[in-house]
């Protein structure tokens, strides 16, 4: 490797979208740079480690799911995320949750409009009060699981949790998409002596800057992997080796690479849609134009509007 160089390097499910790309360069800080992932460390962990967390939340959402399903008689109930109007929904959903002033806004708009009956979220969606159920762009709809939480408390014993916005039983077992727990952490702090910061951010793999400074940096990457792929408490991801390695070398407050050289297009995070502008996707309510765009799920999914953007534009 020439010694003058810098080089990127870049999983395969990673697109250059414009020429922008080569602007990544006036980004490096020595010894590597990489860029932010897209969770938090806590929704990394029970991907991380064989603490048995991924595999209970799963069987406890599939539990609630069938004894709603029973109660519900939907037969859109449960969806899925390859469902376009599932995933209008989702994304609406999640803003309200996050934005009280917006269904304040919701209420005002139909109570102006003497609409009780079939409340207006946007233009395509709609709550159905009498039918218990999401109208999406006319033709679909989802059960409105909120109006039923009085029978699904009485046969269930699943309680909504307005707070946490989440259905719980006992205020401990929660079902909820965004799966998360310590256990990563603890196993950092137990095994290499790290403690994470409360609003560290992890790094992400799959876009990174690295020259002939990178030698040791990444030797001991590849060597913490080996180690922890022969041990059983982790999974095989080198991402964790990441962390280790980024703390070994006091690296955790290191620069990183702006979200545009390594924008994640989750398919699962419905918040990330496609625009009409010219190589221009939205994130929740933010405009993004990225250069590198890095797809995680459904690799050539036609369906996705994301995926049809960017077969259109490069």
């Amino acid at each position: 490797m020439p010694p003058n160089g810098i080089y990127c390097y870049l999983d395969s499910d990673v697109i250059a979208l414009n020429t922008g790309c080569n602007n990544i360069f006036y980004y490096y800080k020595p010894p590597i740079t990489f860029a932010r992932d897209l969770t938090t460390i806590n929704n990394f962990s029970p991907y991380a480690v064989n603490c048995g967390c991924l595999e209970k939340f799963y069987k406890e959402k599939e539990n609630f799911e069938n004894l709603v399903k029973k109660i519900v008689n939907h037969k859109n109930y449960p969806s899925h995320y390859t469902v376009n109007e599932f995933r209008k929904w989702d994304r609406i959903n999640k803003q309200l949750v996050r934005n009280p002033f917006l269904i304040i806004k919701v209420l005002i708009k139909n109570l102006l409009r003497l609409n009780f009956t079939q409340i207006e979220i946007t233009e395509n969606i709609k709550l159905d009060i009498k039918n218990k159920e999401w109208v999406i762009d006319s033709s679909f709809s989802y059960p409105a699981l909120i109006l039923y939480k009085k029978e699904i408390k009485e046969k269930t014993g699943y309680k909504f949790s307005f707070i946490y916005h989440k259905w719980h039983k006992n205020n401990e077992v929660y079902v909820d998409d965004s799966y998360s727990c310590n256990h990563l952490k603890e196993l950092l702090n137990a095994n290499y002596n790290i403690n994470i910061p409360k609003k560290w951010h992890h790094w992400n793999g799959g876009v990174f800057l690295f020259d002939c400074n990178s030698y040791n940096i990444m030797e001991m990457w590849h060597n913490v992997t080996i180690e922890i792929f022969n041990d059983q408490r982790w999974k095989t991801r080198d991402q964790s080796s990441l962390i280790i390695t980024v703390f070994r070398n006091k690296l955790q407050n290191h620069s990183v690479l702006p979200e545009e050289f390594n924008f994640i297009a989750d398919f699962y995070n419905t918040d990330i849609t496609a625009t009409e502008k010219q190589g221009v996707f939205k994130k929740g309510n933010k405009l993004v134009k990225p250069s590198f765009i890095h797809i995680y799920h459904e690799w050539g999914n036609i369906n996705w509007d994301v995926w049809k953007k960017i077969i259109s534009e490069i």
